[in-house]
């Protein structure tokens, strides 16, 4: 797993809760060239798993543009999309719909230290895929 994060922790409220969170970036292993994002919390000391932030639709016919992610917007993660615009870590693209139940997700620009984590995730599961000759 890569061990990429943006250099600052940002605050993030589910179900009433809020949290300090920290971004950690990867890369889909169906698609380098699609980034994960998981959001990690340190609240007692150990690092623990908050929530995917991310959504692979690749599947489903839909591709991020450059520099962009999908973001589910229901489940755990409803309203997700929306904190990290106002947070300035991403911006609006597009809803997509999908699945029998007309499930959303948020397409967002990343922006910032976002973007770039991102990228080093990217160029960095490139280096590894090279490196073991696929």
């Amino acid at each position: 797993m890569l061990d990429i994060t943006a250099p600052d922790t940002i605050r993030v409220t589910f179900f009433g809760t809020e949290y300090e969170a920290t971004a950690h970036f990867s890369t889909y292993a169906s698609n380098a060239e699609l980034s994960a994002i998981q959001l990690i919390i340190n609240d007692s000391g150990f690092d623990e798993p908050l929530a995917t932030a991310t959504v692979n639709l690749e599947e489903l016919g839909f591709l991020p543009a450059e520099n962009c992610i999908f973001v589910k917007d229901y489940g755990e993660t409803e309203g997700l999309a929306k904190q990290l615009v106002d947070l300035g870590v991403a911006k609006y693209i597009r809803t997509v719909t999908f699945g029998g139940y007309d499930t959303e997700a948020q397409e967002l620009e990343l922006m910032g230290e976002w973007r770039a984590a991102a990228g080093r995730a990217k160029q960095a599961r490139l280096e590894q895929i090279k490196a073991r000759g696929f």
